[in-house]
Parts: C-alpha cells; structure tokens; sequence
C-alpha cells in the first residue's frame, strides 16, 4: 500500500487529504485543518491512520526540493524539486478539451450548434476527433517536430476533413507553425470544405494554411520535398501501401496509418481453399482466410516500413484497429535494436519480403 496527500480546498474547509492506494482499489480521506492545530495535534489525528501500515519510504515535495526518508538507511536525501510552483487547491481539477466544442471550426462542419453544444449524433465523432488528437500530437512531441518551422503535414483519403481540422486547429493554438493539406478523391468535396476555410479565415486566420485538393494518392505530388506528418486513416485496400510509399519517398518523420483493408491478398487466398492437405483445411473457414490476410498484408507493410526506416533513420508508426473499434495500438519501430546487428537485420527483412511477395505479387510490391 502506499499514501499520497495534499492540502485541497473544498465547501467546508481547507483538509488534507489522503489518498490511499490499495492493489484493489484507492480509498480517499479528507483530515481536518484548522488555523490552531500545530504538528503535534496534527501527528495525532494521523497516527491512528497508519497504525497498521508499513512503509519503507516517505517524500516530502516542496518548491525548495524533494526530501526523501528510507526507513532502511535512516538518512535524508534532498532531491530537485518536482514542482516550480504551488499545485491548484482545488478539490476537482478541470481538464481544458483538446478539442474546444464553441469552435467555430466545429460549427461550420456540422457537428456543434452556434452555441458549441455537440449536435446528439456527432457526439462519437468529437470523441474521435479528440483521442486523434491526443495520439497524433503526442507523437509529434516526442519527435520534437516542433521545432522545424513551419511542420508539414498531409492527410490522405480525408473524407470530410474532420480530422484533420481538428489537428490543424489544436497546433496553430499552441503558436505551432503548421501547414496542413488534405487529399480526398471527390473533388466536389473538395470545393465544399475550402468554402468553409474560406469562411473561417475571416475571423479564424491560422487557417490560410489549411487546403484540400482532389486526387489519388498515388498520383498526388506535394509541392514540398519533405512531409514531416503522413495521415492515411481511410486509405482502404492497397491504398495503404500507396500512402506507405508516398510518405517514405518524402521522408516523413511520422506515418500514422489504420490499414483496414487486405483485399489485394484475400482475393488470393481464395485459391486456398481448394488445396489438399493441411493448408486446405485450415483454409476452409471464410474467417480463417480473412485472418491469414490481414497477417500477411500488416506483415509486409511492417516489414517494408522497418527496412526502410533503416535507410532514413526516421520513425514510422502504425494505428490499426484491433478487432473491436474502439481498441487502437500503436507503436514506433525502429531497426536500433539491442544485441542485433542492423544490416544483417536488414538483409534478412529484404529476403523475407521477396519470398512473400514471390507468393503474392501484387500493387504492394510498388512500396
């Protein structure tokens, strides 16, 4: 068990309160303070709390420093102190949205009324917008990103473009100079969602970097030789890979992907199904076909990833759904790896994906 406490403001009082945090479960309780009570009485009230429990260790956090007492060793030791100035007192602390729902941007694309209260059917999809958020902004600080002027970033099959107005909108509030370009393939949606930059522009000016163009992925050539950010979360079938080799040809630092479908390599392993023998078998069940595509499939698109990444030395990171929608993983790969040696690494990824491609020669072999 371990104790963590802190002085809170609450309707009857200032307290402190005690958190005590259990394998099971965390038990709360708020101690009495008043003006007259000095350490003694103080001691008092706390000892009965503590009668039976044992710590080995107990830290006092103050803006001077960290003092920390082993019950082993009997000594003080003065650390660096973890907070430069005094935490909020408050009993509920109030989380600021990523996301702010009286934005204009929200209003203008549907999913909020004029007064910022989420319409009752874009409620999932502001909680999508939000986590998308959270996770893509996340990594751009952990690849320090930031610190190029401005970060390019474009996103491929963008649909309506809720997503990546959403990003755009939470970078530029943080004064990260940021372009965004989104690519979708119907080009009157297009048009449609630079109407509403348009609009925004007036009263909202981080958006005269926002654009949408119409096109293919393949196809799409970007005007900058270098993307630092590739989103491609609605790129179906062997459009994923296209965006795996647009992002890799422009060096981008981060790939975020959700590589939903493996249509390319399911339509081959229909033929499964008739073989003898045991491979026949196990290819007997529609589902047991389904999966075995979408492992080859994730299979090659890592593999090429990771080679890749040895080459350019950048970090490339995939979220993809796990079976149920609302489970995402994500991961970065890197080839420096401990106790292996990079180019024989490399070596063996290139003869693996020959000898799966050699199986299934396809439009993934273009990445």
């Amino acid at each position: 068990m371990s104790v963590e406490g802190r002085y809170v403001e609450i309707k009857s009082g200032p307290k402190l309160q005690l958190i005590f945090k259990e394998t099971t479960r965390d038990l709360t309780k708020n101690i009495e303070l008043d003006d007259d009570d000095d350490i003694d009485s103080l001691s008092s009230n706390l000892l009965p709390l503590f009668s039976h429990a044992s710590f080995k260790t107990c830290t006092l956090q103050t803006l001077d420093g960290d003092y920390a007492f082993k019950a082993a060793s009997t000594k003080l030791k003065t650390n660096r102190p973890t907070f430069k100035s005094l935490p909020s007192a408050s009993h509920n602390t109030k989380k600021t949205p990523l996301i702010d729902p009286k934005s204009p941007f929200l209003y203008k694309l549907g999913l909020t009324d004029s007064e910022g209260t989420p319409k009752p059917k874009s409620k999932s999809k502001l909680s999508q917008c939000t986590k998308f958020v959270e996770i893509v902004s996340q990594l751009i600080e952990s690849q320090k990103i930031t610190d190029q002027k401005p970060i390019e970033i474009v996103d491929v099959g963008c649909g309506k473009g809720y997503l990546t107005f959403s990003l755009h909108n939470y970078l530029t509030s943080k004064n990260i100079e940021t372009i965004s370009t989104g690519v979708e393939l119907r080009e009157s949606l297009c048009d449609s969602i630079n109407s509403i930059v348009s609009d925004l522009v007036e009263t909202e000016p981080q958006f005269e970097t926002l654009t949408f163009k119409p096109g293919y992925i393949s196809s799409y050539v970007h005007y900058s030789k270098k993307v630092d950010v590739l989103i491609a979360l609605h790129a179906c079938d062997t459009a994923s890979c296209d965006a795996i080799s647009y992002g890799l040809s422009l060096n981008s630092t981060i790939i975020v992907l959700a590589p939903c479908c493996h249509k390319e390599v399911r339509r081959q392993v229909e033929g499964f199904k008739g073989y003898e023998g045991v491979l026949g078998e196990v290819m007997g069940w529609g589902i047991m076909r389904e999966r075995f595509s979408e492992y080859v499939t994730d299979s090659l698109r890592g593999l090429i990833l990771e080679v890749r990444n040895g080459e350019q030395r950048s970090v490339a990171t995939t979220i993809t759904n796990v079976r149920r929608q609302s489970e995402l993983m994500s991961g970065a790969m890197s080839l420096f790896r401990d106790a292996i040696n990079v180019e024989e690494r490399e070596r063996r990824i290139r003869v693996d994906v020959s000898s799966l491609l050699s199986l299934f020669a396809s439009s993934l072999t273009h990445s």
